[in-house]
């Protein structure tokens, strides 16, 4: 009896520990893809879909809002962005290219995803509002579908621990390949909800 108990208890921490030590689901975004988020501002409720022209190591993509906003453009994040910034934007303007040089829009760059996975709370500019203190406050998952099928992936929840008006999150997928903010609040909020 005793090697049977032995044995259903070594089962059991093998299947305990293969799932703590799975890791994040990770997924490559491609040209052409579509990414629909949901966003809720001052009362409205709009989807904002991107279309991706480049992806990597700059990125480049149309937007465009749905009803009742009816707006469109496009934007470019330069590769020095990408892997230097310590600014985000989430301000765009109708029937223009933006492009970022200095700072992210959607994504993070590498420098400020490696600092937050590390630990290290860096004070980064949001819309030009400079002092954000960022901490890292929790990895958890975050699900949406993809290509057609639910999607579970791990993220890491990021935060100014300020009050009310003065509050900025983001969720951000936990891969610095591809940094993509699934989820925010920043005076507004929006939600990945699809990538096709």
């Amino acid at each position: 009896m005793k090697p049977i108990l032995i044995t259903f208890f070594w089962m059991l921490g093998c299947i305990a520990y293969s799932q703590e030590a799975t890791p994040p689901v990770i997924f490559k975004l491609n040209k052409g893809d579509k990414l629909i988020y949901d966003v809720r501002h001052k009362g409205d409720l709009y989807y904002y879909t991107i279309q991706i022209v480049e992806c990597g190591p700059k990125y480049i993509y149309h937007w465009e809002m749905g009803e009742p906003k009816n707006k469109k453009g496009s934007v470019e994040i330069k590769t020095k962005a990408m892997n230097q910034s310590m600014k985000i934007t989430t301000r765009v303007k109708p029937n223009e290219h933006l492009l970022l040089e200095d700072a992210c829009i959607l994504w993070i760059s590498k420098a400020l995803f490696k600092a937050l996975a590390n630990n290290s709370q860096p004070e980064i500019t949001i819309d030009e509002t400079t002092g954000n203190k960022m901490a890292l406050l929790q990895k958890s998952n975050f699900t949406f579908r993809y290509k057609g099928a639910a999607l579970t992936s791990e993220v890491l929840e990021v935060s100014n621990q300020q009050k009310f008006f003065d509050l900025k999150q983001f969720s951000v997928l936990n891969n610095p390949d591809n940094p993509l903010i699934v989820k925010l609040n920043m005076g507004f909020t929006a939600e990945l909800i699809e990538i096709k």
